[in-house]
């Protein structure tokens, strides 16, 4: 019974602190980054490698931007949104910001995933592991 109800508790903890402001799984986050539901029929190894190593392979879609701007602001995150006057880019933080277009000095590509680098230090084995199960939909 406790494994159990650390599963449903922990998990859904984990996405709220870590990833919800980017993915979104079941009534869980924002979609800015690759939705967690589509990754349900994938391996507890594939979803580690993800994890670890999330530049690894990343879709250019998925990629981090400096934007700075002509009176020297700097904007970073991932464009979610761009018109023909407007750039959208969402922050780590689930929050958003528009440059317009004109504003604009310097737009540069991270070449990285927007997803951050060593979630393995600030959580357990065992909370990663519920983690993949949560994803996965194994989780009672």
């Amino acid at each position: 019974m406790g494994h159990l109800y650390r599963l449903t508790r922990t998990c859904p903890t984990i996405l709220r602190q870590r990833g919800a402001a980017c993915h979104k799984h079941r009534d869980l986050g924002n979609e800015i980054g690759p939705p967690l539901a589509a990754l349900t029929n994938k391996s507890g190894e594939f979803l580690l490698r993800a994890i670890l190593d999330p530049n690894q392979a990343v879709e250019s879609k998925f990629t981090g931007y400096v934007a700075t701007t002509t009176d020297g602001r700097v904007f970073t995150g991932m464009i979610v949104d761009e018109t023909a006057t407007s750039l959208t880019l969402a922050r780590t933080d689930g929050n958003k910001d528009v440059v317009l277009r004109v504003d604009i000095e310097e737009l540069k590509s991270t070449s990285k995933s927007f997803m951050p680098e060593g979630l393995e230090q600030e959580i357990t084995p065992q909370d990663l592991a519920d983690l993949f199960r949560f994803v996965q939909g194994t989780t009672p």
